[in-house]
């Protein structure tokens, strides 16, 4: 659905690095420790109005089959002899709604990439000040077979105001589609990321096992490392990084005056 640049990079300190290099997994970070405060806050969601409550109700009737159009669906919904079963159905609707969103917020996990190979702010931040590691990854199907699933994220002046009714589809069923979109969307202010996502939505307690996944190889072009990194962590990279035949590429940033380089 969305085609990502051929490679995208994923900034982070020199021990994950080398954690993430030996062990070919990701760790996916439950979506409620991302640093946008403004992500996916499940109460910024909301805008009801006086049709909320007969679009949910008209919902029900798509999904029970008493009709096929949403329109006259609508229409029945706002019948005087539908009154209490819309407001029983709405109130129900909306207390299980917000559990499921506080779930998916509390247990759903996410893995980050950036598009930009020389990042300033992501090598200060999670890239350790310049101490970390930059890894490289192939983003060809055939070598990164995660690769279908990433999303790219969405920089946006304000959150979208929604009405339950918009989560919810004429089965009856969470739209799961336009909740990972919240789960890729963040203030326009961190737009210089140019941030790409690896996703696991849930919405029950996951085990750590669950959030982790592995990955072969080959989807990793090469490592690149920060030019304020510590020798042993450099040595420690490069070890990990030889066990593999191929062994994987590595390049250093090196700094001269203001400007960041790299070499081989």
């Amino acid at each position: 659905m969305f085609k990502p640049p051929p490679y995208l990079y994923k900034y982070c300190s020199a021990s994950r690095a080398s954690q993430i290099i030996r062990d070919l997994t990701f760790y996916f970070t439950p979506a409620q420790q991302l640093n946008d405060l403004l992500e996916y806050r499940a109460q910024l969601l909301y805008h009801e109005d006086e049709e909320s409550k007969f679009r949910v109700f008209a919902k029900r009737l798509l999904a029970e089959h008493h009709w096929k159009n949403y329109e006259k669906a609508i229409d029945d919904a706002k019948s005087p002899d539908f009154s209490k079963d819309v407001d029983s159905t709405y109130s129900d609707m909306k207390s299980q709604f917000a559990e499921r969103l506080k779930g998916a917020m509390k247990y759903s996990g996410v893995t980050c990439f950036s598009s930009d190979s020389n990042n300033q702010q992501l090598w200060t931040t999670n890239g350790d000040n310049n101490k970390g590691a930059c890894i490289e990854f192939s983003t060809s199907t055939n070598k990164f077979r995660l690769a279908s699933n990433l999303m790219p994220v969405y920089y946006i002046r304000k959150i979208k105001s929604l009405c339950i009714s918009d989560f919810i589809t004429n089965e009856m069923t969470l739209d799961t589609r336009l909740v990972e979109s919240f789960l890729c969307s963040k203030t326009l202010d961190q737009s210089a990321q140019r941030e790409w996502r690896l996703l696991i939505l849930a919405d029950q307690l996951q085990t750590k096992k669950s959030l982790i996944i592995s990955f072969k190889r080959e989807a990793v072009n090469r490592i690149l490392l920060g030019s304020r990194i510590n020798a042993s962590d450099e040595k420690k990279i490069r070890r990990v990084a030889e066990k593999y035949s191929p062994a994987i590429p590595i390049s250093k940033r090196m700094s001269s005056n203001s400007n960041e380089g790299e070499i081989g």
